[in-house]
């Protein structure tokens, strides 16, 4: 049987690259991206899904990192502005 805490500190470094990856590329943005995630995945410098973009945005979110405006069903995305 595996070790849960070994399989949570997996994910846990996982997500933290990922949301390294993300910030990187805001950082290269500007600070701030307008639009939908598939466009922003071409500032990446490491592919990424667009559910691991998502949730690593959300992620980022939750922690204060970065603010997300924007109505959910837009067509036209999101805006992902980093707090400086």
């Amino acid at each position: 049987m595996r070790n849960t805490d070994a399989i949570k500190a997996k994910f846990a470094r996982m997500h933290a690259h990922q949301e390294q990856i993300v910030i990187a590329a805001l950082r290269r943005a500007g600070g701030r991206f307008a639009g939908p995630v598939m466009k922003f995945r071409h500032l990446l410098s490491e592919p990424l899904g667009e559910n691991a973009i998502k949730q690593a945005l959300k992620r980022l979110h939750n922690q204060m990192i970065i603010r997300i405006d924007g109505d959910v069903t837009s067509a036209n995305g999101k805006v992902y502005t980093i707090y400086e």
